[in-house]
C-alpha cells in the first residue's frame, strides 16, 4: 500500500504543483479575472466526469484487480461510452455557459477544456488497468501528459503572451497525448490491443448499472466539489471566483495523497474481509485504519501550514491579488484532511455494503451542499464558499465512517485518533508564534512534525513507519 501509494503520489504531486504554477502565472499575467473566467470554465467541465465516466474505471479496476482477463471486455465498451456521452455533455454544457452570456472567451475554454476532459476520460481508460495490475510505474508514464506536461505547455504559452484560449489548446493536446501513450502500454505489456470502441447504449447499459453506485457517488461527489464554484461565479463575479480559485487551488493541491492512497488500497479492499487474514494480507479493518491513518498522517501538517501560514504563502504566490483569500484558506485546509478520512472510509463502504447506502450518503451530502452554498455564497460570497466546503466534507465524511464502521468495524476509529494528532499539536504550538515567517514556519513546523512522529512511530512500526521506510534512500 505504502509502495503504491508513494508511485502514484508522485505522479499526482507533480501534476498538482504543476497546475499550481500555471494558476500563479495566469494570475500574474492576466490577472484575477481571467484566473475567475478559467476556474469557472473548468468547474464547468469537471461536471462530465461522473457522468461520462459514471464509475466505470472503478467498476473495471476492482473487476481486473480479481480477474486480470477481464480487459478485453471491459476497454473498448469504456471508451466507446466515454466519448459517447461526454461529447453530449459537451455540448449541453457549452452552449449553457453561452446562455450565461459572460463573454465569448468563457465559452471558448469551456469547450476546449470539455473536449480535454473527454480526451482524459478515454486515457483514464488504460491508466486503470494498469492500477488494477498493480503497476502504478505504468501509470505514472501514461498520466504525466495530462498532469504535468499539459500546465508547462501552457505556462509557455502564457509567457509568451497568450491567452485563456491558446491555454486551452495547450491542454486539449497534452490529453491527447495521454491516450496514445496509456494504450501504446496498454498493447506491449498487457497483450491488449488498443481497440478503440465497442458497443451501442443497449450492450452500455448492463455496465451502467452494475457500476451505478460507483457512478451516483462521483455524480454527487462532484456537486460538492463543483457547484460552489459555479454559483460564485453567477452571484458574485469573476474577480471573487479568482480570489476563491487562489486558495482553492492550494487545497485542491494537497487532495492528491488522499486520492493516491485510495486508489491503491482499492484491489486490497477489494480482496479483504472482516476478520480475515489470508494469503499473508491484512484483514479489512486493519486496511481501512492503516489508510485512513495514513491520510491523517500526510495531510495533517499541510494543512497546519495552509491555516496557521496563509497569508505569507498567498502573498509569496500570488503578490497581492492573493492576500484577500487568507481569510478563508483555513476554512479549506482543515476541510482538506476532513475529506481525506471520508474519502478512505467511502471506499471501504461501497466496496463491502450495498451501493444504495453510499449512494444515499452521498446524496444527502450533495442536497445539503446545495443548501448550504445557496445560503452561504450570494451572502459572504468567496468566504462563504469555503465555510460550505468544510460544512459539507464535515457532514460527507460523519455519514461515510458510520458505514464504514458497518463493514469493517469500530477499530478504524483508530486511524484518526493516531499519534498524527500529537505530532500536529506539537507543530501547532511551534508555528503558531512564527506563523508570519513562512520559512522558518515550515522547517521549525516541519522537523517538528517528523521528529515528533517518527519517534512514536518507531517501536510501534505502523503505517507511517513503512511509508517512510518506502520513500526514504537507503532506508530499506
Amino acid at each position: 500500500m505504502a509502495r503504491n501509494t508513494a508511485l502514484r503520489a508522485s505522479a499526482e504531486v507533480l501534476g498538482k504543483i504543476a497546475t499550481l504554477a500555471l494558476t500563479i502565472v495566469m494570475g500574474r499575467e492576466l490577472g484575477t479575472v481571467a484566473v475567475g473566467e478559467f476556474g469557472f470554465a473548468l468547474a464547468v467541465s469537471q461536471l462530465y466526469w461522473p457522468i461520462a465516466g459514471f464509475g466505470l474505471d472503478r467498476l473495471m479496476l476492482r473487476a481486473i484487480a480479481v480477474d486480470h482477463t477481464a480487459t478485453a471486455k471491459f476497454v473498448p465498451q469504456l471508451n466507446a461510452f466515454k466519448l459517447t456521452v461526454g461529447l453530449l455533455c459537451t455540448v449541453v454544457g457549452t452552449a449553457a455557459v453561452a446562455y450565461l452570456g459572460k463573454g465569448s472567451t468563457v465559452v471558448w475554454v469551456t469547450l476546449l477544456l470539455s473536449l480535454t476532459l473527454v480526451a482524459t476520460l478515454i486515457g483514464a481508460t488504460a491508466q486503470s488497468v494498469f492500477m488494477a495490475h498493480e503497476r502504478t510505474q505504468d501509470f505514472f508514464v501514461a498520466a504525466l501528459p495530462v498532469k504535468v506536461v499539459s500546465s508547462f505547455l501552457g505556462i509557455a504559452v502564457l509567457l509568451a503572451g497568450g491567452g485563456l484560449i491558446a491555454v486551452g489548446v495547450t491542454s486539449l493536446i497534452a490529453a491527447v497525448a495521454g491516450i496514445v501513450i496509456g494504450f501504446v502500454l496498454l498493447g506491449r505489456k498487457y497483450d491488449q490491443p488498443p481497440a478503440g470502441l465497442a458497443g451501442t447504449p443497449r450492450t452500455w447499459w448492463p455496465l451502467a448499472r452494475a457500476a451505478g453506485p460507483w457512478g451516483l457517488q462521483e455524480v454527487f461527489g462532484q456537486i460538492t466539489f463543483r457547484v460552489g464554484i459555479i454559483v460564485l461565479y453567477v452571484s458574485a463575479g469573476a474577480t471573487a471566483t479568482g480570489d476563491y480559485r487562489y486558495a482553492y487551488q492550494l487545497l485542491e493541491a494537497t487532495l492528491f495523497l488522499a486520492w493516491s492512497i485510495g486508489t491503491s488500497i482499492l484491489p486490497l479492499v477489494a480482496r479483504t474481509q472482516r476478520g480475515v487474514s489470508k494469503d499473508g494480507e491484512p484483514p479489512l479493518e486493519s486496511v481501512t485504519s492503516g489508510a485512513i491513518e495514513l491520510v491523517v498522517v500526510l495531510m495533517l501538517p499541510i494543512a497546519v501550514m495552509l491555516s496557521l501560514c496563509a497569508h505569507p504563502l498567498l502573498t509569496l504566490l500570488f503578490d497581492q491579488d492573493g492576500v484577500r483569500a487568507a481569510t478563508f484558506l483555513p476554512f479549506l485546509a482543515i476541510a482538506s484532511v476532513v475529506y481525506g478520512i471520508g474519502h478512505i472510509a467511502g471506499i471501504v463502504a461501497l466496496t463491502h455494503l450495498p451501493g444504495r447506502k453510499t449512494v444515499e450518503t452521498m446524496a444527502i451530502a450533495a442536497g445539503f451542499s446545495l443548501i448550504a452554498v445557496l445560503i452561504l455564497v450570494p451572502a459572504h460570497a468567496a468566504r462563504g464558499t469555503a465555510i460550505a466546503a468544510l460544512c459539507t466534507e464535515t457532514v460527507l465524511a460523519g455519514l461515510s465512517l458510520r458505514l464504514a464502521i458497518q463493514a469493517a468495524g469500530p477499530s478504524i476509529i483508530k486511524g484518526i485518533v493516531s499519534i498524527g494528532l500529537i505530532a500536529g499539536a506539537a507543530m501547532v504550538a511551534v508555528v503558531l508564534p512564527l506563523r508570519d515567517n513562512l520559512w522558518l514556519s515550515a522547517i521549525a513546523g516541519g522537523l517538528t512534525y517528523a521528529v515528533v512522529l517518527l519517534a512514536l512511530e518507531y517501536r510501534r512500526r505502523g503505517p507511517a513507519w513503512d511509508l517512510f521506510r518506502s520513500i526514504a534512500p537507503g532506508s530499506r
